[in-house]
């Protein structure tokens, strides 16, 4: 058995004999793919994460959504266009609806009682009945105002 002494004994002679050139030779051109690879997928990833952000654009999703229209209330016609730069509460519902419309017109009764007079000069509620054969404007205004006057109907 031989025995060195690892104080005098070269670097080179501690690395492995059987790592040859000609292995290197079998080995680099699948390190070389590898190598490859994984510039590419990172390349990819990068690209599609920069074209991801660019596509972003801080933009109200809502801005094209619905738009102006009129109704007839008591008073003569009303345009959502009337009420720009306000926050409108649109309520649907109709005169005869047994539960859920009185439980949500209190509700919004609420909200509104919750606010300052400042802040209901910014907020308009509109209540739009969809049965329109037995509501006319004047009843729906009269079954809006007994919750709440905020409310145009």
């Amino acid at each position: 058995m031989r025995v060195y002494d690892f104080r005098v004994l070269p670097l080179c002679r501690l690395a492995p004999t059987h790592v040859s050139y000609m292995n290197l030779g079998v080995l680099m051109p699948k390190l070389l793919l590898l190598v490859s690879l994984t510039i590419v997928v990172l390349v990819g990833l990068v690209a599609g994460l920069w074209i991801q952000h660019q596509d972003r654009e801080v933009t109200n999703p809502f801005a094209t959504v619905g738009g102006d229209f009129t109704l007839v209330s008591k008073d003569g016609e009303v345009s959502l266009s009337d009420f720009n730069g306000k926050v409108v509460l649109l309520f649907f519902g109709y005169t005869f609806c047994p539960d859920v419309c009185p439980t949500e017109l209190a509700n919004m009764r609420g909200a509104f009682n919750d606010l300052s007079s400042s802040e209901i000069e910014q907020v308009v509620g509109i209540f739009v009945s969809v049965d329109t054969n037995r509501d006319t404007p004047e009843k729906v205004s009269a079954y809006a105002h007994f919750f709440t006057t905020e409310l145009l109907a």
